[in-house]
């Protein structure tokens, strides 16, 4: 073997090595979203009037929010207990006086933590003197799936293709609205999720009703890049509904007017509303 076959071959080994989640990475990135719980200023406990979060995805990308702005960036976990954050930026909100006191000192804490510990699912970074413990936690949307059983009141299409415009009139949100009257169909979300590594995706379990028959669906969310796939849809008896079919793509969520709001294939939007 050629001396410049050999150093092709180290190099791609490196590359191979470097593009790898350390293990300690993986445990992190096997949680939905981590919520900061306490922090210790100098040894001692610090009372915050606003929390933060933040979420690991596959290749050392991380996105979360402050107190008052959101964040993305970088952050390398290594098995040693070594973390280190670079490429992060922020968005650029105002808020109250507290709020911002404590989103600079949560900031500058994370920033710059050299030290991560896993322990009883609780991750603990610091740096040193300061430190900002988190537990694991819901990602927000499905948080508000599962607290709430959600009942379809119709679909409408998207008026762009690559967006979803937002009206603060509902009557104006929803003039393009087709109605469910006849039929009734529910969503809910079990309380539980699940890690698969083989697809490195969070798992959640989707039920609910078309009509008089009952469906499970499994949504699968992304940690490479937080896509969303919904699939082993099963449906109890037979259906010929087209919402059947629409509840088979759900992707991404959001949330107006106090209602629910799923796009799906084919530019369609599925708005739900909490039963009473």
């Amino acid at each position: 073997m050629s001396l410049w076959n050999k150093i092709i071959i180290s190099c791609f080994l490196l590359l191979v090595i470097g593009c790898q989640d350390s293990q300690l990475s993986k445990k992190v990135m096997s949680q939905p979203y981590w919520s900061l719980s306490e922090v210790v200023a100098n040894g001692e406990t610090k009372k915050l009037s606003s929390g933060s979060t933040f979420t690991l995805y596959k290749g050392g990308k991380i996105g979360g929010s402050f107190p008052i702005n959101g964040f993305g960036g970088k952050a390398l976990f290594s098995d040693d207990g070594t973390v280190t954050f670079s490429e992060v930026m922020w968005t650029s909100m105002a808020g109250g006086e507290q709020e911002y006191q404590d989103e600079l000192f949560i900031q500058k804490t994370l920033l710059a933590s050299t030290k991560a510990t896993l322990e009883n699912d609780i991750l603990t970074l610091s740096d040193g003197k300061n430190s900002l413990k988190y537990i694991p936690c819901d990602f927000p949307y499905i948080t508000s799936l599962k607290e709430k059983k959600w009942q379809l009141l119709g679909m409408q299409q998207h008026e762009d293709e690559f967006s979803v415009v937002a009206y603060r009139d509902p009557k104006e949100q929803y003039k393009g609205l087709k109605s469910i009257s006849e039929l009734t169909i529910t969503l809910k979300c079990k309380a539980d999720y699940k890690y698969d590594e083989s697809s490195n995706s969070i798992v959640y379990e989707l039920y609910g009703e078309v009509g008089e028959n009952s469906y499970t669906a499994r949504l699968s969310i992304s940690k490479d890049r937080g896509k969303k796939k919904v699939d082993n849809f099963v449906m109890e008896g037979k259906d010929s509904s087209e919402f059947s079919e629409q509840l088979k793509n759900l992707r991404n969520w959001s949330y107006m007017h106090n209602n629910l709001h799923v796009d799906t294939a084919g530019r369609n939007i599925l708005v739900f509303s909490v039963m009473d």
